[in-house]
């Protein structure tokens, strides 16, 4: 996808970023191209512009670094921030937290931009169908049998 795509076909806001791109590049080493592919990997992980600009700064800053490198820091950064699992998940699953320990999993965004958790169940546990917690940033809602399937199985080709 396209910065202006990644941006929900924001013009000002894809020449606003490209023109930061553009300014930060002529300050460093890297090459314009190079820090643009970044910004985009790190958005089409589902960081917002903005964190997803500060973090490429952040990165690049240390030192010159190879772009494999770039790649395993954004994807570091994307799972620290939203491994923050959202309290009112822990609490919907808080039967389960207790009995097995805090084994939420985060999958990602499904397609109506609600976050999607599973509860992982230890190996030796046959618990029939998984449970997901859908949240949309307010409230949870938790499903299990075939639908939670489909939850998983999309997010898994993703």
């Amino acid at each position: 996808a396209n910065l202006q795509t990644l941006l929900n076909g924001d013009a000002q806001a894809t020449e606003r970023l490209l023109t930061q791109i553009r300014e930060y590049g002529k300050a460093t080493v890297y090459d314009r191209s190079g820090l643009v592919e970044a910004q985009k990997t790190m958005m089409a992980f589902g960081l917002e512009a903005e964190y997803a600009f500060r973090s490429l700064r952040m990165i690049f800053m240390r030192s010159p670094i190879n772009f494999s490198f770039l790649l395993f820091g954004m994807i570091f950064l994307y799972f620290c921030r939203v491994m923050k699992i959202p309290e009112a998940v822990i609490t919907e699953a808080s039967y389960l937290i207790e009995h097995f320990g805090n084994r939420l999993k985060y999958l990602g965004k499904i397609e109506d931009g609600r976050d999607a958790f599973s509860f992982c169940f230890p190996d030796d546990e046959n618990t029939g169908f998984p449970k997901v917690y859908l949240y949309d940033g307010h409230l949870v809602m938790t499903i299990t049998g075939f639908d939670a399937l489909d939850v998983i199985n999309e997010l898994s080709v993703k």
